[in-house]
């Protein structure tokens, strides 16, 4: 309620951050990670990245003022578990913030996702022996009626480790890769749709051939029913340890009321997720997916590059439909 930002903490995280934006070229993954998340969204508030100029731009002032626009109680929900009957809770809260008055208006909405991607293949020129690939789009806002297939999708598709079909074809099958992951990743606005990769440099086109060809094939037809059965079984098995302990269920409860769930989401959770049949984990791959409308964001060195453009000439290649563009980048990317 009454920051101090003291002026030597500001000082110590403005180096911290320079430090942390100066060395981001040294991971090829948060390269990777940042370019993807640029081309998706633009120079919008989802797309934008933090550079030197706007550390060093950052002052004392600028965070009270953020703060006073900012940090409020309205619309608020406070939290309490423990040992604590009601009105010892209420005497501690009017002791604290009892002065802490409502301003009679809610934070703006989330600002709508306008940047229209333009579909490619971008490649980064860095010098690292493994190639760093992440590909996808733009996605769905939270809770689209398919949400439970969604989340299926994802199991079957590449968020369950070594039991997903990207790991089973791209590493176990071919031996691309030592690890691959993807799946549509909704959001408040517009999520993203994604698969990361990392790979030797002369396989990089096949990797990401067979990553797209993982996703036509849930196109094609739909999983088994013996995948389904499996993976209702591993949602089922972590959904309940989002429930260990008071503390977690009461903030959890508290976080979904803010993001705006349905009061009854969790205990319809379940029930939703056993009742997705593969046709309709089929559909979200049909529906939700575009594989000629890709995004994919390459970072290797000058053999991986080579190795794409005579991918890119020769016939039969789905990679083909896509033209190839040269990034650099800094903190941030340049197009060159």
């Amino acid at each position: 309620m009454r920051p101090r930002f003291e002026g030597d903490r500001l000082a110590l995280w403005k180096g911290q951050s320079l430090e942390s934006i100066r060395r981001r070229k040294e991971d090829p993954q948060t390269v990777a990670s940042i370019a993807f998340t640029q081309l998706l969204y633009g120079d919008s508030p989802y797309g934008r990245v933090t550079v030197e100029r706007d550390v060093s731009a950052i002052s004392r002032d600028l965070l009270l003022s953020l703060h006073s626009n900012f940090v409020k109680p309205d619309g608020g929900l406070l939290v309490i578990t423990g040992r604590i009957d009601r009105a010892s809770a209420e005497k501690l809260v009017q002791q604290y913030f009892g002065d802490w008055k409502p301003r009679g208006e809610l934070l703006p909405p989330a600002p709508a996702v306008t940047h229209v991607p333009k579909p490619g293949i971008y490649f980064i020129e860095l010098p690292f022996s493994q190639a760093s690939v992440q590909l996808g789009q733009l996605g769905v806002p939270r809770l689209t009626p398919d949400y439970p297939a969604i989340d299926l999708f994802n199991e079957v598709f590449g968020t369950s480790g070594f039991g997903s079909r990207l790991m089973q074809r791209i590493r176990t099958d071919l031996g691309l890769t030592y690890g691959v992951y993807g799946g549509i990743s909704p959001a408040v606005v517009k999520g993203v749709n994604y698969v990361f990769l990392q790979t030797k440099a002369q396989s990089v086109a096949p990797a990401i051939e067979e990553s797209i060809g993982v996703l036509t094939k849930l196109q094609s037809a739909p999983p088994t029913e013996e995948e389904m059965a499996e993976k209702k079984t591993a949602i089922q098995n972590s959904f309940v340890l989002n429930f260990d302990s008071i503390d977690e269920i009461a903030v959890r409860n508290a976080r979904l009321k803010l993001l705006g769930y349905p009061l009854d989401y969790d205990q319809t959770y379940l029930a939703k997720v056993n009742g997705v049949t593969p046709a309709e984990v089929m559909e979200v791959a049909q529906k939700r997916w575009d594989s000629k409308n890709l995004v994919i964001v390459i970072v290797g060195n000058h053999s991986a590059y080579e190795t794409l453009e005579r991918t890119l000439k020769a016939d039969g290649s789905p990679l083909t439909a896509f033209e190839l563009h040269k990034l650099r980048f800094e903190s941030s990317i340049v197009m060159q």
